[in-house]
């Protein structure tokens, strides 16, 4: 990465690896609700009110991590239909391309 001229690609670079990180980190909170929900589970004691509570921990875990593979989803066929990779090729790469030819026009 040129720090001195940056490019369109240098800058979705950093994006895609945020993301990715964002979604590693979506995967340890999921174990964590599951975990917790465990617990609740465990100090229920035979409580229906209580293994409810669990339940629902559960379910809303299970809401976030289908709401993450979903967003994981759309993205891989977003970036396959439109090219190889992120501004790899296919569509995104011409205009990537064409970004950074204006950018060096208008910067000589």
């Amino acid at each position: 990465m040129d720090f001195n001229n940056p490019t369109l690609f240098d800058l979705t670079a950093s994006l895609f690896r945020i993301v990715n990180f964002l979604v590693i980190a979506a995967g340890l909170v999921f174990a964590g609700v599951v975990a917790y929900g465990a617990i609740k589970a465990a100090m229920a004691l035979g409580n229906p009110r209580g293994l409810d509570a669990a339940k629902q921990t559960w379910t809303y875990g299970l809401y976030g991590f289908l709401i993450v593979v979903g967003y994981i989803s759309i993205y891989t066929i977003i970036t396959r239909l439109l090219g190889n990779g992120p501004l790899h090729g296919g569509f995104l790469g011409a205009i990537n391309d064409g970004l950074n030819a204006l950018v060096g026009v208008m910067n000589p």
